[in-house]
């Protein structure tokens, strides 16, 4: 390669930045040190100076054009080079462009705008681009175009195209005019926007479901800032808190906290910034202040809401009226108090019923063998008063079982009808003498007949015990007892619930109430009044009350109290109305026989019992098996079946009791007379032999006359 040409090039690497004009005279100069180098004609045209400048200038300006034609092959292939860059760059840009003319028919496209479309680049070329616009955009792309041409500076559009496969996209349009061209041609840059705007329209429906959500829960959902400012809140927000279209909505309140009581602010306060701290869930309860003023109990849990960056940027509050919740939980806890009141009656009902079984087999022995002994003791025997005073504290003895027996509801009942106020009018003499000197009893009687049906002895002795607690109630102000019956009609409606938690249905009720305007009772002292041995006299055995309630509940009936200290106590018991009767039927006595013959079994698992009732019915006559359980009395029955005339039957045994007996004893012999005995009531024992014949029941502790006087009608047949 010349030296000039390697010169020529460093010159052009060094000295890229020059102006171009600058470029032909230093190529000059390079062309004409070039040629003094290399002329072979140098030495010869000295002195022919003009050959010689003439031929200088033709060389050089040879060696200047080469010079000259290298530089322009670079640059055309720097050209091509920036093109082929420039045409990567335009064809493969992700957004797509396209230059159209005036009309609209397309001059140019990228590869972008081709795939966008689905379309070939050789069909897209010369086509209108109106024919891929939506017709029902057609208007806002010719505005388009004309706002291009006018403003000459870029205009945005978004319209609708058809797209490959038919499907319709958003494409978002840019626009400008290229100046200078005459043909007014518009280039466009154009972005398929199709998935950010199902993106909008999916982020619509999301927060739509959202609110409806939101406005759908029956809580209040109030956002707040960090600092209890109200940011938005749902329309049940506004309900709880009582704004309406006159208040006006809940977000014009300040914060949250205004809504809750003072006293309970600092708590609902603590509970939100525990929520912020901790960064989860925090509750409580407190009590809010409606618009009106009025007052609420709400739950009110606070929850953070977080950004994307998981930062803490706002609380969600959820507010929950449980007022109607307080109330209920506050009912349910007083039928769950009544209930367990039920219960723990009802257990020492039990309690009470065991005792007095056991309790009336040993008076049943006691008063056995007193009467034994006094058969055998003349007039003037030193020990007849003994054994007197023995029969009358076992009598006294058996009336305490038999209100033990009334408080666990098995006392024995003789049910008839009769009318209340007749039987409180007959009892005046006996009330008054049992109350104490100075007090007095006013009594205020239903004139309609008040027909109930009842035992008379029971009712009796729950009016007596009312008036004594009545009267023990007024020791020291000497008051008065004022006793009231009358008539409770709720055919047409549910009764309040009594004591116990139980509500009359729909039925008329006879009404006795007894009131007192004695010392009055404590809730504590209320609500033991029926414990049985519970008393707040230091010499009562507190089995009044007791009995009361025993009664009351065998006869279905209802009871109610009021009582409140130095204000007196009111008693008001319902029991179901019957209709006047037209006969009240009367029972008659018979006398027993003298002359008694006739075998009976006896059986009985208590032995002292076995032994002191076989003495006595040996005594009167009869002859005398005995057996100690169920299975010995079937054997017994079994081997002397033709000579036993009666079963003297205990109902309360192991191993057999007294019903699955007498099934065994009928298998043998299903004519034998059978005498049921028992601590507990004839109700409660016969109901399970009522489809049994010649069956009869006698309740213990028995006098020996009414065993004796039972046992000589079966002999008789009767």
């Amino acid at each position: 390669m010349p030296d000039g040409r390697r010169k020529y090039d460093e010159l052009i690497r060094r000295n890229s930045y020059l102006i171009p004009e600058k470029l032909p005279r230093e190529i000059r100069n390079l062309a004409e040190e070039e040629w003094n180098k290399n002329s072979a004609f140098s030495d010869l045209l000295k002195n022919e100076e003009e050959v010689r400048k003439l031929v200088y200038e033709l060389e050089v300006h040879q060696i200047e054009l080469e010079m000259q034609n290298s530089e322009i092959r670079r640059i055309r292939d720097e050209m091509e080079s920036y093109y082929e860059k420039y045409a990567e760059l335009y064809h493969y840009a992700p957004s797509g462009y396209f230059t159209i003319n005036s009309l609209g028919v397309v001059l140019e496209a990228n590869l972008s705008i081709i795939l966008t479309l689905g379309v070939n680049k050789s069909f897209f070329i010369g086509q209108n681009i109106q024919n891929f616009v939506v017709p029902t955009c057609l208007s806002d792309f010719n505005r388009f175009l004309n706002d291009v041409l006018d403003k000459k500076t870029k205009v945005p559009c978004e319209i609708l195209m058809n797209g490959k496969d038919g499907k319709t996209i958003h494409v978002y349009l840019e626009g400008v005019s290229i100046l200078g061209n005459a043909e007014n041609q518009i280039r466009v840059a154009a972005m398929d926007v199709s998935p950010l705007r199902e993106a909008e329209k999916a982020l619509r429906e999301s927060e739509d479901h959202y609110r409806t959500l939101v406005e759908s829960i029956p809580s209040g959902i109030v956002l707040l800032d960090r600092k209890g400012r109200i940011i938005s809140a749902n329309q049940v927000t506004s309900v709880i808190l009582g704004f309406n279209a006159t208040t006006g909505p809940v977000t014009d309140a300040d914060d949250v906290f205004q809504f809750i009581r003072e006293t309970d602010r600092p708590k609902a306060e603590g509970i939100m910034s525990r929520a912020l701290s901790m960064g989860i869930t925090q509750s409580g309860q407190c009590q809010l202040i409606k618009k009106d003023g009025s007052k609420l109990d709400a739950e009110v849990s606070f929850s953070p809401v977080r950004d994307a960056d998981r930062n803490i940027k706002a609380v969600m509050a959820v507010i929950n009226d449980i007022t109607e919740l307080k109330k209920t939980e506050a009912a349910n806890r007083i039928i769950e108090e009544r209930m367990l009141q039920v219960q723990k009656l009802q257990s020492l009902g039990v309690m009470a019923g065991g005792i007095a079984h056991d309790f009336n087999n040993l008076l049943t022995v006691i008063l056995g063998c007193a009467d034994l002994s006094l058969s055998n003791l003349n007039d003037t025997s030193l020990i007849r008063e003994n054994m007197e005073d023995i029969r009358k504290a076992s009598g006294v003895a058996a009336k305490l079982c038999r209100q033990m027996l009334a408080f666990a509801g098995k006392g024995t009942f003789e049910f008839k009808p009769f009318d209340l106020s007749i039987l409180v009018g007959e009892m005046e003499p006996v009330l008054t003498a049992s109350v104490l000197h100075g007090t007095e009893i006013e009594y205020t009687l239903g004139r309609n007949p008040l027909f109930i049906s009842a035992d008379e002895s029971q009712i009796m002795q729950m009016m007596l015990n009312l008036v004594i607690n009545s009267t023990e109630a007024m020791a020291e102000k000497r008051g008065t007892i004022k006793i009231v019956t009358g008539k409770a009609d709720y055919s047409d409606r549910q009764g309040p619930a009594d004591f116990t938690g139980k509500r009359p249905g729909r039925n008329v009720y006879v009404s006795l109430e007894v009131k007192d305007n004695g010392t009055g009772m404590e809730q504590s002292v209320l609500s033991r009044i029926f414990d049985p041995f519970f008393s707040t006299k230091f010499a009562g055995r507190g089995l009044g009350l007791a009995a009361v309630y025993g009664i009351v509940s065998a006869h279905g009936g209802f009871i109610y109290i009021k009582s409140s200290i130095k204000n007196g106590t009111a008693f008001k018991i319902l029991f179901p109305m019957i209709k006047q009767p037209q006969n009240v039927p009367h029972r008659t006595e018979k006398t027993p026989d003298s002359e008694r013959t006739g075998a009976v079994l006896i059986v009985d698992d208590e032995m002292d019992l076995l032994k002191t009732v076989k003495k006595i019915i040996e005594k009167n006559g009869f002859t005398i098996y005995c057996a100690a359980d169920g299975l010995e009395a079937v054997s017994k029955f079994r081997e002397h079946e033709d000579k036993i005339d009666c079963i003297l039957l205990d109902y309360t045994m192991p191993r057999m009791n007294g019903y699955e007996t007498l099934k065994e004893l009928r298998k043998i012999r299903d004519d034998i007379p059978v005498v049921i005995t028992s601590g507990y009531s004839e109700n409660q024992v016969m109901a399970e032999f009522s489809h049994e014949s010649r069956v009869s029941f006698l309740q213990k502790p028995y006098p020996v006359t009414a065993l004796i006087r039972i046992l000589s009608d079966f002999m008789e047949g009767n």
